[in-house]
C-alpha cells in the first residue's frame, strides 16, 4: 500500500445528515486499514483544508483526489481499499 500519499481524509460537518454514517465508515477503515491512517476533518471548522475539492459532505479525499462525494456503499469503499492494496508505489529507475 502507498501510504506516503497521507491519510484519508474523510469531511464531515456539524449537522450534515450523512455525516454520522462517514465518521462510522471512517472507524471501519481505521480498523481494517490502520497502516493508511485516516482524518475526519470538520469542515466547518476547517473550511481551507478540502482544498477546493470539497464542495459538499461527506466526502472523501485521498492523495489529492476526491474519492467519494456523499457515502460510498460498504462494499464500494471495500472495493477502494482492496484496489489501494494492488497499487504500487512509482519507483523511478535510474537507467531505464
Amino acid at each position: 500500500m502507498n501510504v506516503s500519499a497521507g491519510p484519508l481524509q474523510v469531511f464531515v460537518s456539524k449537522g450534515c445528515r450523512g455525516c454520522k454514517l462517514a465518521m462510522e465508515l471512517a472507524d471501519r477503515v481505521r480498523k481494517m486499514k490502520p497502516q493508511l491512517g485516516v482524518e475526519v476533518i470538520d469542515i466547518s471548522k476547517e473550511p481551507t483544508k478540502g482544498g477546493g475539492l470539497v464542495v459538499a459532505v461527506p466526502a472523501y479525499v485521498h492523495d489529492g483526489r476526491l474519492l467519494f462525494l456523499g457515502n460510498p456503499s460498504p462494499q464500494e469503499l471495500q472495493t477502494w481499499l482492496d484496489n489501494l492494496d494492488r497499487e504500487a508505489p512509482d519507483v523511478d529507475t535510474p537507467g531505464s
